[in-house]
């Protein structure tokens, strides 16, 4: 199967199923006749700009985050922002986050794949996340838009 064809077939199972894991999605490309390796997945996790999310019950599941996704997937993207984000600091180039305990990984994970041009890396605790950006510029415009996710 072309990459094109099981990457658009990945887009339907994302939009009709709450998939959890990879090993999951891999599950239901096999039953499909799609044979994938976890690597290929990866890869198409990742190109797809594929982000796992809160599901409101305690368990993760995969969301496609681009300009096409519904509004439906962009208000989750920013629910998990407004749930999970406690404040937000600017140091000069670095922006500090402090998340509810546990869930920096779950906002590090939806920054990193949301490929903002401004970011060149985030570190993540336990509840605080430091997000390096190029200059104090970009560091005060990305402060402000995460504060406009926030609200």
């Amino acid at each position: 199967m072309k990459k094109i064809d099981r990457q658009q077939f990945i887009k339907q199972l994302i939009h009709q199923k709450e998939i959890e894991t990879q090993d999951e999605l891999i599950a239901y490309l096999y039953q499909a006749g799609i044979k994938a390796t976890q690597a290929t997945i990866s890869r198409d996790i990742r190109e797809m700009n594929i982000v796992k999310i809160p599901n409101g019950e305690k368990h993760m599941k995969y969301m496609i985050l681009s300009p096409e996704a519904s509004q439906d997937q962009e208000e989750k993207f920013k629910e998990s922002i407004r749930d999970f984000v406690n404040s937000i600091e600017q140091i000069k180039f670095m922006v500090v986050i402090h998340t509810e305990l546990g869930n920096a990984h779950v906002v590090t994970n939806l920054l990193d794949q949301a490929a903002y041009q401004e970011v060149a890396g985030t570190v993540a605790g336990e509840d605080t996340i430091i997000v390096l950006l190029h200059n104090e510029k970009e560091a005060n415009y990305f402060t402000q838009k995460i504060k406009r996710l926030m609200n």
